[in-house]
């Protein structure tokens, strides 16, 4: 039997999907690539890199150079990666040996981010309908007891009521009183709770995504040691993506002779304003990678 696609599950759906675009979003803007061939298309880049977790660098003879999303193919080497690949694109078919491209990796072991960020927009998006049904809660906190015959009435009676209809007429030979019973619900209000518990969730992507996100509203309540510990965090994880970018980077340049790079996009996300990373103390992190190719 076919579930019915209710308004309240649209609802649900439209919520998970807002989140999880503005998480997308957010995680798409996070790099900056410097002197990329203007045919290689940054946007798709990334979207692969998020969704696939690599994609495939290599030159074409009409189209230039092209980074594309790429499926591994044939047998493996020593390490257990890829010799063989074939290129999974729109309007291009084309199968490369390893030797014929670079792998552009999303991180060290080759994963996709959108699953993260798939958990996370649907705790997000739950605790958003929580808020909304427990804000609800405490403008109609009742539960209506009535017989079947009735039932139809007192819901297009509610209906006026949750539309804000100052005044509900009833006709008093179709609606009977002692059939009918309302019941508070005592809803407690919990949104303060919830927005609580939905921003720290938001914090905990971003700190995921390598994105500084320090509690403003709590500022004057951090300590330095507070402040430095979640701005590692933020940066470890950001150093997993970017490591794997600028390496990626250096073996572009290696094998066609460019001068390709890639910095973090805005001091805001944990760069200063030449795209470097520090940690916490304000150092220069030793285990990032050179920026320059």
């Amino acid at each position: 039997m076919k579930s019915r696609t209710t308004p309240e599950k649209l609802t649900n759906y439209l919520t998970y999907y807002d989140y999880f675009n503005w998480l997308k979003q957010l995680q798409l803007n996070v790099f900056e690539w410097v002197n990329m061939p203007p045919s290689v298309n940054i946007r798709y880049l990334e979207t692969t890199l998020m969704t696939h977790g690599f994609a495939l660098f290599f030159y074409d003879d009409t189209l230039g150079y092209l980074a594309l999303q790429g499926a591994a193919a044939g047998e493996l080497n020593v390490y257990g990666e890829p010799v063989e690949y074939n290129i999974v694109s729109h309007a291009y078919n084309r199968s490369l040996s390893s030797k014929d491209c670079v792998i552009v990796k999303n991180n060290i072991e080759w994963q996709p981010s959108w699953r993260i960020l798939s958990a996370f927009a649907a705790r997000l998006a739950h605790v958003e309908r929580i808020t909304d049904i427990n804000m609800n809660a405490q403008k109609t906190p009742i539960l209506i007891l009535t017989d079947d015959k009735q039932k139809l009435t007192m819901q297009n009676m509610y209906a006026q009521y949750e539309g804000n209809t100052p005044v509900v007429f009833a006709d008093k030979n179709i609606v009977q009183p002692d059939s009918v019973k309302v019941l508070s619900t005592m809803a407690p209000y919990l949104v303060d709770k919830l927005d609580e518990h939905k921003k720290n969730l938001w914090d905990e992507a971003l700190t995921l995504m390598g994105i500084n996100n320090v509690n403003t509203n709590k500022k004057e309540r951090l300590v330095v040691d507070e402040v430095n510990a979640n701005d590692n965090n933020v940066h470890r994880n950001l150093l997993v993506l970017l490591a794997a970018r600028q390496k990626s980077a250096e073996e572009i340049n290696k094998k066609y002779g460019l001068n390709v790079s890639v910095k973090v996009r805005d001091e805001i996300i944990g760069g200063d304003k030449h795209g470097n990373v520090h940690n916490g103390t304000g150092k220069n992190d030793p285990e990032r990678s050179d920026p320059k190719a």
